[in-house]
């Protein structure tokens, strides 16, 4: 038994369904989803330190800059978030 097209749904339709279901299930325990979410920024804050150390100590690594891989490590933490 197939299912019309009316009830398929589409890739961001899908994703928005899953990343809304996930959002409930971690908000039905709301001291654990405070808890994770203090953990990854102090976990994103530490890691962003040892890079600014690197650079701090040595100014540019193979022609980068701080502000370019603060760019870039901002974009692949947004990415992992969405993921």
């Amino acid at each position: 038994m197939t299912q019309s097209p009316s009830r398929t749904l589409s890739g961001p339709g899908l994703y928005r369904r899953m990343a809304g279901a996930s959002i409930v299930a971690q908000l039905r325990y709301p001291g654990t989803f405070v808890i994770q979410a203090i953990g990854n920024f102090v976990t994103t804050l530490l890691s962003f330190f040892g890079i600014w150390s690197l650079f701090h100590r040595f100014g540019s690594i193979a022609g980068w800059d701080i502000g370019t891989v603060a760019v870039l490590y901002g974009l692949v933490n947004a990415a992992f978030a969405v993921a």
